[in-house]
């Protein structure tokens, strides 16, 4: 919400609106785009109701959102973000229990449908 705004913009013309939206829903869901509305993790965490937000990352920006996952980590609160990670990256950061606990990894360029079902056994037992 009010991602190309202030973060005061969204608090005097945006929160109000859209906990009243989540409260008539019983919950929402936002999407946040990496390269210019990162500043509003933090407050749109705290909107009543909230339920998952997605970073979404933009194709011509090389600036991703897993490469800031620690960040994020602290900013979101309880929130579940989604997350969009290459596979290498993803399963290096598995390897070492980098990946931050809470959140829905969208895993692309997986090579075949075996390797998908083995990093998912790891996926299953991991705990950071």
């Amino acid at each position: 919400p009010f991602h190309m705004s202030s973060v005061d913009d969204f608090e005097k013309w945006g929160r109000e609106n859209a906990e009243t939206m989540f409260a008539h829903y019983d919950g929402g869901c936002v999407h946040i785009h990496q390269g210019n509305g990162k500043h509003m993790i933090q407050p749109a965490s705290t909107l009543k109701g909230m339920k998952i937000m997605s970073i979404v990352d933009e194709n011509f920006n090389d600036d991703k959102a897993y490469m800031h996952l620690e960040e994020y980590d602290k900013l979101r609160g309880e929130i579940p973000l989604v997350i969009t990670i290459p596979y290498d990256i993803f399963v290096s950061m598995l390897e070492k229990q980098q990946l931050p606990g809470n959140n829905f990894y969208n895993v692309k360029d997986v090579p075949c449908t075996d390797d998908a079902n083995r990093l998912m056994e790891k996926v299953r037992t991991y705990r950071r």
